[in-house]
């Protein structure tokens, strides 16, 4: 399940990412306001808030390709930051190996750290 977050700085979007994860996760809620922000020319400042539980169903994935080509790759230099909040260890050492693929600046934050996570990527 996908939640915006509402309490976000101005010029940062904010998402909270519990349990199973859905291609209509993806459509519905995560790639509009990323959709938007880049078709306005805005710098993407990016939170995802990554609970426990989490699953993605094999769509999902899917459509997490697709948008890693969509806004990732066609889009890369509207992405300036990307904050990640988790706890989940196996999250850290993947992004830890992976980061070199994010677009922009990523940094990764334990949960204790979420206020920390919002005000970096208002900096």
């Amino acid at each position: 399940m996908v939640e915006v977050i509402l309490d976000m700085p101005p010029g940062t979007l904010g998402f909270r990412i519990t349990g199973r994860l859905t291609r209509q996760d993806y459509v519905d809620v995560l790639v509009p306001p990323l959709r938007k922000a880049v078709e306005a020319g805005e710098r993407l400042r990016v939170l995802y808030a990554i609970g426990p539980g989490l699953h993605m169903e094999p769509a999902a994935l899917w459509e997490d390709l697709k948008v890693d080509v969509e806004l990732g790759i066609r889009h890369r230099d509207a992405w300036e930051r990307v904050a990640v909040v988790t706890d989940l260890d196996w999250l850290w050492r993947a992004f830890e190996l992976f980061s070199w693929m994010v677009p922009g600046e990523m940094r990764l934050f334990r949960e204790s750290e979420f206020e920390q996570a919002k005000d970096w990527l208002a900096e």
